[in-house]
C-alpha cells in the first residue's frame, strides 16, 4: 500500500498541465462557435461563450478534484481564460459525491452558473492486489488443435506453438474487487519455463465463456473442459481455437525475468465496469518460437501466474485490499523430494542449518532472487552464506563468533536484525544487520545451555508470540538432556517453552508452520514431528526414506510450504512436498546390508531373501537375482477404490515381477511385471483377472525406469505412467478384489516370474495419483545411467568436492579422511590453477589424510582407474599418495597403486589401474597420503576417472 501524498493547500491553485489543457479545450470550443456563422447576433454569441466556459470550468474542477490529494478542505477553485474568468465551488467540501457548481463571468460583464451532480471523488491512496491462485482455485488450460477435442485443464505449462496451433487460456475471479473501485493499471505476470522469446506473445480478451476441465494430458475420455474445438467437451467455439477480440490485444515485455509482463489496464477496467463480458484471456504465440509458463497447477506455488491490479477507492468507501489468498498449508506428512543441495556444491564444508530467505529479500549486500534462496550456517568453518536455489553462493561472511548452529530470517520483524544466528558453544545467540554485522547477542543460559535450531514464528492464527524466535535445543540450561523448544523476545527474554523432550532424545530443528500455532521439529535420530505451542503431537514422519541420516535445522519455504531439512549426516539439504497425502506404503530400500526392507509410513517392514545392497536409482536399491521381499498382509496393502503403484528397476536384460499381491487368478488385488517391451498391469474382478498392457518400448540392459499405474473406481479408469509420461489411458468398470495373502516385492505368488534386476523406491498410494505428481515422482531421482558402459569422472574444475563429468553418476561426493573441514581448506582441498581445478593430497600432522568417493560397479564386469598427476617436493619412497579400492563402507579396502617420491613433476603423470576384481557391487577409492608425506609435499590430481564395461 502506498502512502499518500501531500495534499496542496486549498483548492485554488490552477496546475500549468490544466491550464494549457483547458485552454485548448476553450479554443477549440469557441473556434466552433465562430464556426457557426458570424450572422448570429451578439447575446447569443455571448451566451454560447459563456456556455463553453462553464464546462471547461466543470472540466477543470473534476480533474482538480482527483489531482487534490484528499478527501476534505476542498474549496473554491478560480481560473482565468483571457478575459473571461471562472469559479468552480464543490459541496458538500468533504467525501464523495459532491455536486460542482460553476459561474463563468465574460469580458462584457455577463454573468451565467451550472452545476454538475454526482461526482464522484477519489482517495489519493492506491491499493494494490495480487490474486495468483493454487491449483484448486486458478483457471487455465491449453488448446492444441491436434487433438482438438483434448482438454488440457490440469496441465503444469502453458504451451504456445503457433506452427502446431497450441495455444493457451488464463482467467482470473475479479468479484473480489470492489465495486465503484477506478482501475488505475492492471498487469497480468507469467513465468517462464523456458528460454524462448516471449515478447511476440499475444494477450487478447476472450469472447466465449469456456470450462478448464480435468484432464492433464488430452486423453480423458469424454473430455469434460475445454478444447480446440469446444468451450466445455461439447459446445463448440464461434471460432476453433478460442474466440477472441484480436483487436485488443496487448504484448509483453522482459519484466523482471524470468517473470513476462502483460499490461492489461484497458480490458480489465472494462471486465470491472461491465462494458465487456469476462471470459480470461487467450495466449497466442509468434511463429517459430515456442514460450511456455507455468501454470496454475504447477508444483511450484510461486511460479503461479498472477494479475496485479492497483485501484482507487472513492472517498468515504472502506476499500481496503482483497484479502490474500490463503496462505500454503504446510502441515503435511512429505512423500516427494523436490530437490536436494549438497554442501559440496556450495563450495561449503559442513551446513548444519539452511533456511528459506524469501525473493525481494537483500542479505550482505545481495538481493534473492525469485524464487527465493537459501541462509546457510557451516558449522565448520564458520561461516554465513546467503545461496540460491542453483547451488550458487551469492554472499558469504564470518559468523563473528564459532560453530553456528541455527539460523533464522528475521526480514523486517526483526528491526535493525536481519538474521538470527546460534552459537552452541558460546551459549547464545547473534543478531545480524542486513549487512552481515552483529548488532546483538542474546544469552540463552538461563533456558538453555545448548540452542541448536531457530525459526522466527511470523503472523500465528491466534496471534500468541507473533515476531517472537524459537530456539530449539536437546538440553536444558544446567546441560541435562531436556529436549524443548524455547519462546523468546527478539531482547532475549524467554516468555513460553513447548517441551517436547518425549519425541526424541536430540531435538535441534524447528521451523514454524506459516499462518498456524504449530512447529515442525526435528530430531536428529528420529524423524520430524509437527507439534502445537503447547507440544501436542499432530502428525510424524522419518527422514530415512529420502536418505537421510542425521537430521539438522530446518525450516519451512513461506510462498510454497515445501519442508526444507538439512542432514549433517550426508551434508545435504533436502526440499520437501506432499503429493496429495494417500501414501499408503514406501520401501525406499536404501538399506547396506541385512534381511530387513524397512518401510517407512505404517512399519511394514519386509523380508529379504537375497541380501544384495547395490546403488539404486536414488541410494542403494536391491538386486534380487531371482530372490524377493516379503511382506505381511495388513489393512493398509489392501487396495481397492484409487490406488496407485509405482516403482523404480534397472533392467538387466530379463522378464519379472516387479510387485505382487495374490495367490491365483481370482484373488489378486494387484499385480506388476514387465514382459519384453511392455508391462502388464492386472487384478481379479469377479473372479477372473482384469490385464492392461503397457507399451514400454525397447529397454536397454544396465538402464533404469520408473513405473506407475494407477487406478480410480470413481473415473473407471486405469492410467500407467513410465518415466513421467502417460505409457496407456484405459477405461474399466471392473473393481479389484481385496485379499489376506502377503505383498511381494520382485515376484508372484501366484506364477513367480522372478524378477533379477534391481528394485527400488516402491509405493503405494490410496490415491489415484495424477500426472502432474507422478511426474513430479519421476523427477526426483537422477539415477545413474545405463552402468554397464561408460565413466564415473571428476576434474574438479568444480572447485568443490561434487564435480562429476562422466557419463555416470558416482554415488555421493569425494569425502575427507582424517579431516573434515571442506573443499576450500586444509591438506585436502581443492585448489584454482590457471582456471582448472586440482585435488590436493598432502599432510602437515602425521596423520595419514585424504579423499575417497564411492560408485556403482554392480552392473559391469569390468572396470579401471585412471589418475592424471603430478607430484610436489616428495622427497624418497616414503613420501607417497596410496590408491585403495574396495569396501565403500570402510573406504578403506586393498592398496592396488602408489605414487611416490623422490620427485616434483613439470607435466601430468597418469597411472591407470585394473580394478575389475571390484566388479558386481558398490565400490570405494581412496587417495591417502602417508604419515610422513610434510606440509611442503603434495599429489596433485588433474582427473580422477573410472571407466566401466561389460553388462553381466
Amino acid at each position: 500500500m502506498n502512502a499518500k501524498p501531500a495534499a496542496p493547500r486549498g483548492f485554488v491553485l490552477l496546475p500549468v498541465v490544466a491550464t494549457l489543457l483547458l485552454v485548448g479545450v476553450t479554443a477549440l470550443l469557441l473556434n466552433l462557435q465562430a464556426a457557426a456563422g458570424l450572422d448570429r447576433v451578439a447575446a447569443d454569441a455571448e451566451g454560447r461563450g459563456a456556455e463553453h466556459v462553464l464546462e471547461a470550468a466543470l472540466v477543470h474542477g473534476a480533474w482538480a478534484l482527483q489531482a487534490q490529494g484528499s478527501c476534505n478542505g476542498y474549496g473554491t477553485l478560480a481560473g482565468a481564460l483571457g478575459a473571461d474568468r471562472y469559479s468552480v465551488a464543490a459541496a458538500p467540501v468533504s467525501g464523495s459525491p459532491v455536486t460542482l457548481t460553476a459561474t463563468a463571468t465574460l469580458a462584457s460583464g455577463l454573468m451565467r452558473s451550472a452545476e454538475r451532480s454526482q461526482v464522484t471523488v477519489y482517495d489519493a491512496e492506491v491499493h494494490d492486489w495480487t490474486l495468483q491462485p493454487d491449483a484448486a482455485a486458478g483457471k487455465d488450460a491449453n488448446l492444441d488443435g491436434d487433438q482438438a477435442n483434448g482438454n488440457f485443464g490440469r496441465a503444469q505449462t502453458l504451451e504456445l506453438r503457433e506452427d502446431d496451433q497450441r495455444r493457451a487460456l488464463i482467467d482470473f475471479a475479479l468479484d473480489a474487487l470492489p465495486a465503484g473501485a477506478r482501475v488505475e493499471q492492471a498487469v497480468l505476470e507469467l513465468y517462464a519455463t523456458n528460454g524462448s522469446a516471449h515478447a511476440a506473445v499475444a494477450v487478447s480478451p476472450l469472447t466465449q465463456a469456456w470450462t478448464e476441465g480435468s484432464c492433464d494430458d488430452g486423453t480423458c475420455t469424454p473430455a469434460d473442459g475445454v478444447s480446440w474445438s469446444t468451450v466445455d467437451g461439447t459446445t463448440a467455439w464461434h471460432v476453433a481455437g478460442g474466440a477472441f477480440a484480436a483487436d485488443a490485444a496487448v504484448s509483453g515485455d522482459a519484466g523482471t525475468a524470468p517473470w513476462i509482463r502483460f499490461d492489461v489496464t484497458a480490458v480489465v477496467r472494462e471486465w470491472h465496469a461491465g462494458t465487456r463480458e469476462q471470459h480470461g484471456f487467450v495466449l497466442v504465440g509468434p511463429l517459430g518460437q515456442t514460450p511456455e509458463f507455468a501454470s496454475s497447477d504447477a508444483a511450484e506455488v510461486a511460479r503461479h501466474p498472477r494479475l496485479v491490479v492497483r485501484y482507487r477507492c472513492e472517498c468515504g468507501v472502506d476499500c481496503a485490499p482483497p484479502p490474500a489468498a490463503p496462505q500454503c498449508d504446510a502441515e503435511f506428512v512429505p512423500d516427494l523430494e523436490l530437490a536436494r543441495y549438497a554442501v559440496d556444491g556450495f563450495g561449503l564444508s559442513s551446513v548444519i542449518s539452511a533456511e528459506h530467505v524469501p525473493p525481494g529479500e537483500s542479505y550482505a549486500g545481495v538481493s534473492v532472487a525469485e524464487p527465493g534462496g537459501l541462509l546457510l550456517a557451516d558449522f565448520s568453518a564458520g561461516v554465513i552464506a546467503l545461496a540460491d536455489r542453483n547451488g550458487n553462493v551469492l554472499a558469504k561472511h564470518a559468523a563473528n563468533d564459532a560453530y553456528p548452529r541455527g539460523v533464522a530470517w528475521l526480514g523486517e520483524a526483526g528491526g535493525t536484525a536481519r538474521v538470527a544466528v546460534s552459537h552452541y558453544y558460546a551459549r547464545m545467540i547473534a543478531l545480524h544487520d542486513a549487512a552481515g554485522a552483529v548488532v546483538a547477542k542474546l544469552d540463552t543460559s538461563a533456558y538453555t545451555s545448548a540452542p541448536e535450531g531457530l525459526a522466527l514464528l511470523g503472523a500465528t492464527a491466534s496471534g500468541k508470540f507473533d515476531g517472537h524466535l524459537a530456539v530449539a535445543s536437546p538440553r536444558d540450561r544446567n546441560g541435562s538432556a531436556a529436549g524443548a523448544v524455547y519462546i523468546v523476545a527478539l531482547d532475549g527474554s524467554l516468555v513460553h517453552t513447548v517441551n517436547v523432550a518425549a519425541l526424541g532424545t536430540w531435538i535441534n530443528g524447528v521451523a514454524h508452520l506459516p499462518g498456524s500455532d504449530k512447529l515442525l521439529i526435528t530430531d536428529r535420530y528420529n524423524g520430524a514431528f509437527i507439534v502445537d505451542l503447547d507440544g501436542n503431537l499432530a502428525a510424524s514422519y522419518l527422514t530415512a526414506g529420502f536418505g537421510m541420516s542425521a537430521n539438522a535445522e530446518s525450516t519451512i519455504d513461506s510462498a510454497t510450504c515445501h519442508h526444507i531439512l538439512t542432514d549433517w549426516g550426508s551434508r545435504t539439504t533436502y526440499v520437501l512436498t506432499s503429493g496429495g497425502a494417500g501414501l499408503a506404503a514406501h520401501w525406499p530400500l536404501d538399506e547396506s546390508s541385512g534381511l530387513v526392507a524397512a518401510e517407512i509410513v505404517a512399519g511394514l517392514d519386509g523380508v529379504v531373501s537375497v541380501a544384495d545392497w547395490v546403488a539404486g536409482a536414488d541410494g542403494n536399491g536391491l538386486r534380487l537375482g531371482g530372490g524377493d521381499v516379503r511382506v505381511a498382509d495388513a489393512d493398509a496393502l489392501d487396495l481397492a477404490d484409487a490406488f496407485t503403484l509405482a516403482v523404480w528397476f534397472r533392467y538387466d536384460g530379463s522378464d519379472g515381477v516387479l510387485l505382487s499381491k495374490g495367490q491365483s487368478a481370482s484373488d489378486t488385488n494387484y499385480h506388476l511385471e514387465v514382459t519384453g517391451s511392455d508391462a502388464l498391469f492386472a487384478f481379479s474382478s469377479g473372479g477372473s483377472l482384469e490385464t492392461f498392457t503397457i507399451p514400454l518400448g525397447a529397454l536397454d540392459s544396465g538402464s533404469w525406469h520408473q513405473l506407475a499405474v494407477s487406478y480410480d473406481d470413481a473415473a473407471d479408469r486405469v492410467v500407467a505412467y513410465f518415466d513421467g509420461g502417460v505409457a496407456l489411458s484405459a477405461s474399466t468398470t471392473a473393481r479389484p478384489t481385496r485379499n489376506a495373502r502377503e505383498l511381494r516385492l520382485g515376484s508372484s505368488e501366484r506364477d513367480g516370474d522372478p524378477w533379477t534386476g534391481v528394485l527400488d523406491d516402491v509405493r503405494l498410494y490410496r490415491k489415484a495419483l495424477d500426472g502432474a505428481t507422478v511426474s513430479t515422482l519421476f523427477d526426483t531421482f537422477t539415477p545413474p545411467a545405463g552402468s554397464c558402459a561408460g565413466t564415473y569422472a571428476d576434474d574438479f574444475d568444480t572447485l568443490g568436492f561434487g564435480g562429476s563429468t562422466g557419463t555416470l553418476a558416482w554415488s555421493g561426493p569425494w569425502q575427507e579422511w582424517n579431516e573434515s573441514d571442506g573443499a576450500a581448506s586444509g591438506d585436502i582441498a581443492v585448489r584454482d590453477s590457471g582456471g582448472n581445478g586440482w585435488l590436493r593430497v598432502q599432510d602437515n600432522d602425521g596423520g595419514g589424510e585424504g579423499a575417497g568417493r564411492i560408485f556403482d560397479l554392480s552392473g559391469v564386469t569390468t572396470a579401471t582407474v585412471t589418475l592424471t598427476y603430478r607430484r610436489n617436493g616428495l622427497d624418497d619412497s616414503s613420501d607417497y599418495v596410496a590408491l585403495y579400492v574396495g569396501d565403500p563402507a570402510t573406504m578403506t579396502g586393498s592398496e592396488v597403486a602408489r605414487i611416490s617420491g623422490p620427485g616434483s613433476d613439470s607435466t601430468s603423470q597418469t597411472l591407470s589401474v585394473d580394478i575389475s576384481a571390484r566388479a558386481g557391487a558398490q565400490a570405494g577409492i581412496l587417495l591417502i597420503s602417508s604419515p610422513t608425506l610434510g606440509y611442503n609435499d603434495a599429489v596433485y590430481f588433474d582427473t580422477v576417472t573410472v571407466e566401466v564395461s561389460g553388462c553381466p
